[in-house]
């Protein structure tokens, strides 16, 4: 009976022993955490401090942000112009010039001169000279408005854009605004031009300009020549030629034969195109002055 419950006994212990030692094979193998992924630095921003300056990061006046690095008795560099070696190691004396622009000018490597003291409205403005031999209103580059690259000025706004270029048959690449602006849509409207209702296609279905400072405005509406310049030549072309022959006294040769660039009336007689009176007229850029809208800015 002892022999009994002692094999009872040894095989109860080797059943737990086989329990534990499962129980250790089944237990997950502990895995390294993942290590946290470090953000690349910006090259410019490690150049500073490895150059001894302290970063200092400010808005531009069009509220991008741009890195300053600032050295000792306050000298400094705009952290790229650093890079670049535009703006030398050890940084520039900003002590002197008492606008943000006229000191953004300089630590971006630019030549900064005085063109206004300020004497009028109390802001001194003037002009910051590149490298490249190009130049900008310093306040208009420290707004980012001109290209330091181009040192031109561009416009988002279609009435500041033709104030500043004067005269010119179509927005070039100064112009940065949409290419039909819901502002000019809505003076469309309120001219009668286009309905409130119609389809925003419809609606911007038009063309603008700049002439003498000031924009204007054509719609295509129903095969208006918006994009043509108007047409002098008194000269009958081919096609009212057949016109006329199909038609010898036709009263009115129709503007699909003529063109719809012609500022005559034309008309058939005995069989040959003759030109008649002058019913449109040509503006001082050569566009048809009746087609097109002087729109007033604001």
């Amino acid at each position: 009976m002892s022999q009994k419950i002692s094999r009872v006994i040894r095989w109860t212990l080797i059943l737990w022993a086989a329990v534990a030692l499962t129980g250790c094979a089944s237990q997950p193998t502990p895995t390294a955490a993942a290590e946290p992924s470090s953000q690349i630095a910006n090259p410019a921003s490690v150049n500073c401090v490895k150059q001894g300056g302290t970063l200092s990061i400010q808005k531009r006046g069009d509220g991008g942000e741009y890195g300053v690095c600032i050295f000792e008795d306050n000298r400094q560099c705009e952290e790229w112009a650093l890079m670049r070696g535009d703006c030398p190691v050890g940084g520039v004396k900003i002590t002197g010039y008492i606008t943000v622009p006229s000191q953004y000018c300089v630590i971006t490597g630019g030549t900064y001169t005085i063109t206004n003291t300020g004497n009028e409205d109390g802001h001194e403005r003037g002009d910051c000279t590149f490298k490249n031999g190009n130049k900008c209103d310093a306040d208009d580059y420290f707004n980012g408005t001109c290209d330091a690259n181009s040192g031109t000025k561009s416009y988002s706004d279609p009435f500041l854009y033709c104030m500043a270029v004067g005269t010119i048959d179509e927005p070039d690449a100064r112009y940065t605004g949409d290419k039909m602006p819901e502002i000019i849509v809505q003076d469309m409207i309120d001219l009668g031009l286009v309905t409130a209702d119609a389809l925003k296609e419809i609606q911007q279905n038009a063309t603008w300009r700049c002439m003498d400072s000031s924009l204007w405005v054509c719609h295509f509406g129903a095969n208006i020549p918006c994009a043509e310049k108007a047409n002098l030549d008194k000269t009958p072309t081919p096609e009212m030629e057949d016109y006329c022959k199909a038609n010898p006294t036709a009263d009115n040769i129709p503007a699909a034969t003529t063109g719809r660039a012609t500022v005559y009336e034309w008309k058939c007689t005995y069989g040959k195109p003759t030109v008649g009176q002058q019913i449109l007229n040509a503006d001082s850029q050569g566009f048809i002055s009746e087609f097109w809208y002087q729109l007033a800015a604001g």
